[in-house]
């Protein structure tokens, strides 16, 4: 790890924050995008915008900001691949994301950017965000610095959304390249972050509206969960404690996978997902509600009745309690 050794942020001539924007989605949603960042209070930023879908460039040349340099990939470089061809693009000796479907208040960068120059051993900022559509605030990090943020990476609530992440440009020098193919991968900049041992800066305000829609990569919950699982098995920790954690958390995502299956009858595949889960984690809840599972998975009537009386008692489909992706 290579701390910078000051509370300053140290630059020469590059801008103070290079905001990377890989986009694939229409005009209209990049161009509200984009509006949020260029109305931001701090303006000392550039703007990378990699487009994938071919919709950027006439935002870009109608926003007529010299902030904004544009680049159209041909072919598309999928998620991963246009996110860290961006990285290699910014100059600034701080880094921030920005997807194309979510949107930043104007004081977001200038609060990120004041909690890491008050905490130099702080490689990331992350902020509170709303989720849309309704505007909940979605779980996040308690608020303030945290120099061993491993354990609180792995909780099962916590949400991590790099639209609503600041980060040192040391701090990539930690963390492995390429990203894994799984629609989570991503969260291998905090994961291996911490492992290296950089702090956490936390503002706890929603400064980020996240949209949640169809086309996202995490919309398929049961992709996202195996993809979570399998994220989580790439890492070993020598602390007893923390690899506890990780174990729970592979488990937990591998019985959000069961259950997923369970709804769409896919008892087999449900059956599967609860033997990984228990190779994950031999807890008293892993195995009391793995054996639950099975016991569903063999007999689609009891399924069925359990299913009926949740709608009769609920009014709502089985979303909550053991039915709810974790």
């Amino acid at each position: 790890m290579r701390f910078s050794g000051a509370s300053r942020i140290r630059r020469v001539s590059a801008p103070l924050v290079s905001v990377c924007m890989p986009v694939s989605r229409s005009a209209a949603e990049i161009a509200r995008s984009l509006d949020s960042v260029l109305a931001q209070t701090l303006a000392d930023v550039e703007v990378l915008v990699g487009d994938d879908g071919g919709h950027g460039e006439q935002v870009v040349r109608r926003a007529g900001d010299a902030r904004v340099r544009y680049r159209r990939n041909a072919p598309a470089l999928g998620f991963a691949g246009n996110h860290e061809t961006l990285l290699r693009m910014a100059r600034a000796p701080l880094i921030a994301f920005l997807h194309d479907d979510d949107r930043w208040e104007p004081t977001y960068l200038e609060r990120a950017v004041r909690a890491l120059e008050r905490d130099p051993r702080a490689g990331l900022a992350l902020t509170a965000h709303r989720e849309l559509p309704g505007g909940a605030v979605a779980p996040h990090l308690p608020s303030g610095s945290h120099a061993d943020a491993l354990p609180l990476l792995l909780a099962d609530a916590v949400r991590l959304l790099p639209s609503a992440t600041v980060l040192r440009r040391e701090l990539l020098a930690d963390v492995r390249s390429p990203w894994p193919p799984l629609s989570c991968g991503d969260m291998v900049l905090y994961l291996d972050a911490a492992v290296a041992g950089w702090g956490v800066a936390v503002v706890d305000e929603p400064l980020v509206a996240y949209v949640r829609h169809p086309g996202q990569l995490s919309a398929d919950d049961t992709r996202f969960r195996e993809d979570l699982a399998d994220l989580f098995e790439l890492y070993r920790f020598e602390q007893p404690a923390t690899e506890r954690l990780r174990r729970h958390r592979v488990a937990s995502a591998r019985m959000s996978v069961a259950r997923a299956h369970l709804r769409g009858d896919r008892p087999t595949a449900a059956r599967a997902a609860v033997e990984q889960a228990r190779a994950a984690e031999r807890s008293g809840r892993t195995r009391v509600e793995g054996a639950a599972l099975i016991a569903l998975s063999r007999r689609p009537q009891l399924l069925r009745a359990v299913l009926r009386a949740w709608y009769a008692i609920r009014g709502v489909p089985p979303t909550t309690g053991v039915w709810e992706p974790r």
